[in-house]
């Protein structure tokens, strides 16, 4: 088994410290940034209002299986699952 860089390392456990649920790891650290860019702050647990419709919602599951992640969400007791990236212009947590 290849080792890991610090770089890689700490990507994933920054991954790992949002909660996700890692079926597959990302075969590199570009895969782990762009997953991180575009998940944003959300974290599981976490509360958020998404620009687009301005509706709360709570991340209920981060899902990464290689290069691709999902993330499923509760809003209006409603469960959704999607991987619409983060808009760093629209999107906001709530504190």
């Amino acid at each position: 088994m290849a080792r890991m860089s610090r770089q890689m390392r700490d990507a994933m456990q920054e991954l790992e410290r949002r909660g996700a649920t890692i079926l597959e790891a990302p075969k590199s650290l570009s895969e782990v940034r762009i997953i991180l860019r575009d998940l944003g702050p959300r974290r599981v647990g976490g509360h958020y209002i998404g620009g687009y419709y301005q509706q709360a919602y709570t991340v209920t599951q981060i899902t990464i299986e290689g290069y691709r992640w999902s993330i499923t969400i509760e809003r209006d007791g409603r469960t959704v699952t999607h991987s619409t990236a983060w808009n760093y212009r629209r999107d906001r947590e709530i504190l």
